[in-house]
């Protein structure tokens, strides 16, 4: 995680923003990665790409630097048609998102008290 990403939201409308921006994150993120993985079992690339390209803007705005980067990576791959390489970065891509839900859970936490 990028501690400064949040500190810009902090800076902009506080801990409110904050919180808020991680918990729209918490809801719709779930929501990307199935249509990703739907898109992936279905070998559709425009579809991986739009999931992966919603992931990897969110995951910028909260600093989820890893997840960002997966995304993009799987976005670049799916622009490329390359159908094997979209499928093997579906795992990396929900890796990636379990370790910032977890870091993203904390920090939420910590701005709650």
């Amino acid at each position: 995680m990028d501690p400064e990403a949040l500190q810009r939201l902090r800076r902009l409308g506080g801990d409110d923003l904050v919180r808020r921006m991680i918990e729209v994150f918490l809801e719709d993120a779930p929501k990307r990665l199935v249509a990703a993985r739907r898109a992936v079992e279905m070998d559709d690339l425009d579809g991986a790409r739009r999931a992966s390209h919603s992931l990897k803007s969110a995951a910028g705005i909260l600093g989820a630097r890893e997840l960002q980067t997966a995304a993009e990576r799987m976005e670049a791959w799916a622009d490329a048609s390359d159908v094997e390489q979209v499928r093997g970065m579906m795992h990396e891509l929900e890796t990636m998102f379990t370790v910032a839900r977890a870091e993203l859970e904390a920090q939420q936490r910590r701005v709650a008290e």
